[in-house]
């Protein structure tokens, strides 16, 4: 005798067929987010170097005792410990 395989109806099927294809299209945008955050970290961490490099240029250019405005190029002393800024 041959046992009757038993099936879940076809509505549960392709609902649970759905909401797999759901779940794995989410998982992998996940993992897609995380190679970009990666991809921005580093990006921010190479930036940081460039600008670290730069800094001593505009050391060595204008002191290290000036403020420059970054809107208009503007070069202040920087104010003494205690003074309004």
């Amino acid at each position: 005798m041959s046992e009757q395989v038993r099936k879940v109806s076809e509505e549960h099927l392709s609902k649970l067929q759905e909401l797999n294809q759901q779940f794995t299209t989410m998982h992998q945008q996940v993992a897609e987010l995380e190679v970009r955050k990666f991809q921005v970290v580093a990006g921010i961490e190479t930036l940081r170097a460039e600008f670290k490099t730069f800094e001593g240029e505009l050391i060595k250019e204008y002191g290290d005792n000036v403020v420059i405005n970054l809107q208009t190029g503007e070069i202040k002393d920087k104010p003494e410990d205690g003074e309004n800024k």
